[in-house]
């Protein structure tokens, strides 16, 4: 069993932290630093937080209901006791609600409220300001889904908070294939009276629907009437790991602009950017996750590349204290950046009122497994093996990058063969359904 911390509930504590002990320097590269490694958490399904994640894992964890909150007070070098929080949950253990209240008088200080879909994400974020006696709503964000007869999510509109009522803010529709999984849509903003076009994204596809690893897509938006090419985007995955490479559409042409490498591990999670300078990808930015055996976060470092050599801008270490059934009944946040050596006190959280929650896990039965596409790059004929016993039929598509399916070919056997020899050098998509609806993607280059 573990307590369960995730990337809403450390960025809270980070928050809470600041708000106890700001420092002008120490929060504004903490809120480069969190900007940036929330690209982290968008890892499966990099580009787009509307479709649901299923999680799975095995451990059973817990989550505490109650904390003393403290402050660092570098001036008597001691913790002050400076806040107590409760926090509620739903029965699949998802914070639903913290309040938060001044140790010495109990005075209301924050109250923030959360709610999921069904497959864990977070569709409703309201922060509350306290009134003479009730809580009023400050701030907030708000998805509602839309669906099409058959229960298939066709879209979502994002609201937000305006003079404390709920306001349309932008509307994305999506465009499904026969699978009901999305490969297009379209984005409008809210003018007041009414929805207007704004931007779509085409020729979406998916390395794993089921995870929601994308593996391209080509961003348009609305220019005068005219649609008009901004981004592209293609990843290359092996695992859960992933190269992302990003084009934008100048002077008539793509140019590659920015890569994202990203890895997991139990230990670490790495996300590393970098950028096109007419020759090749140059570094730029590291950031990096180190996790307990619990699976729970223990430390976050910011870098910059010198082109020699990373140097560390910023660290976050997440001291844990863990009792006999591993919840965790203490966490000390420090930093260190480089004008100090060694890592200064910010906030301490004692946890009490554990609450324990047990989670199954749900297989992954989307993903076409075991494929081989050879040779790649192809001159005239590349072959596709697919040991997959479930399936029978084969649907094979190739994608070009201007989102137009130039192949499409459908196969009773494993064993493929494809003649390109009439398609133009460049890269294409490549795309193959089977028959039990699994789905493969990757991308290959013609000679």
């Amino acid at each position: 069993m573990k307590t369960k911390f995730t990337p809403l509930t450390m960025l809270a504590f980070f928050v809470m932290s600041f708000s106890l002990q700001a420092q002008n320097q120490i929060a504004q590269n903490g809120k480069k630093y969190f900007q940036n490694t929330g690209k982290i958490s968008l890892a499966n399904g990099i580009h787009s937080n509307h479709f649901g994640l299923p999680k799975s894992t095995t451990r059973e964890f817990s989550v505490p209901g109650y904390s003393e909150d403290y402050a660092w007070d570098p001036d008597v070098n001691t913790w002050q006791h400076v806040s107590n929080t409760t926090y509620d949950y739903d029965v699949a253990g998802r914070l639903t609600e913290e309040i938060e209240q001044e140790a010495q008088t109990g005075i209301y200080l924050s109250r923030n409220s959360y709610a999921y879909d069904y497959f864990g994400n977070i569709t409703e974020d309201v922060y509350y300001t306290r009134g003479v006696d009730e809580w009023i709503p400050a701030g907030g964000s708000k998805s509602e889904y839309l669906l099409n007869v058959n229960g298939d999510v066709v879209g979502v509109i994002e609201k937000t908070i305006l003079d404390g009522e709920w306001v349309n803010k932008i509307k994305t529709e999506y465009i499904l294939n026969a699978n009901a999984v999305p490969i297009g849509m379209q984005t409008y903003n809210w003018t007041g009276t009414d929805w207007e076009l704004s931007s779509k994204t085409v020729n979406i596809t998916w390395h794993n629907w089921q995870k929601r690893q994308i593996s391209g897509y080509t961003f348009q938006y609305l220019q005068n009437g005219i649609w008009t090419n901004g981004e592209r985007y293609f990843a290359q995955y092996k695992g859960n790991n992933y190269i992302g490479e990003f084009e934008t559409w100048q002077n008539t042409q793509w140019e590659y602009t920015k890569r994202e490498v990203y890895s997991k591990t139990a230990e670490e999670e790495i996300l590393t950017l970098g950028s096109w300078n007419g020759a090749g990808w140059v570094m730029e930015e590291r950031y990096t996750t180190k996790f307990d055996a619990q699976g729970n976060q223990t430390k976050m470092e910011f870098s910059t590349w010198t082109e020699t050599e990373w140097l560390t801008e910023l660290e976050f270490f997440f001291d844990l204290t863990y009792n006999g059934l591993i919840d965790v009944t203490e966490l000390v946040i420090r930093y260190r950046d480089p004008d100090i050596t060694e890592p200064a006190n910010i906030s301490k959280y004692v946890f009490s009122s554990f609450l324990h929650f047990e989670t199954t896990e749900v297989k992954n039965v989307n993903l076409l497994e075991n494929v081989a596409v050879y040779p790649n790059p192809v001159t005239s004929v590349f072959n596709i093996k697919i040991n997959d016993k479930s399936s029978s039929e084969f649907a094979v598509n190739i994608v070009n990058l201007a989102g137009q399916t130039i192949f499409s070919e459908n196969y009773s056997t494993p064993s493929i063969s494809v003649n390109t020899e009439l398609l133009p050098g460049g890269m294409y998509l490549l795309n193959i359904k089977s028959s039990e609806g699994k789905i493969y993607n990757s991308k290959f280059l013609k000679k």
